[in-house]
Parts: C-alpha cells; structure tokens; sequence
C-alpha cells in the first residue's frame, strides 16, 4: 500500500524534471531539486483543495 504512493510521488516527480537535472555545481543541483519539490507541494496543496 505504501509502495503505491512512494511508486506515484516518485514518477510525478520524474515527470516534472527530476531525473534531468544537468547542473554543473552543487548549489544548482540543490536549486533545481527544490523548485521541483516546491512545484510538487504546491500542486499537491492545489490538488487537495479542490476536493469536496
């Protein structure tokens, strides 16, 4: 059950840049995993709030 939803968390995020990432430093790798994991929670708290 857990699996399921680490499985989904894990391709939304690949499906939004994760896996192509091509910084040259550390700060830029830092960076663009965090935008990527703001964009998820922002979209995720969307998500929710359009639930009845």
């Amino acid at each position: 059950k857990r699996r399921k939803v680490i499985e989904r968390v894990f391709s939304f995020l690949t499906n939004l840049g994760a896996e192509r990432c091509k910084s040259r430093s550390a700060q830029g790798f830092q960076l663009k995993l965090e935008m990527i994991l703001l964009a998820y929670s922002l979209l995720l708290k969307s998500a929710k709030s359009l639930e009845p």
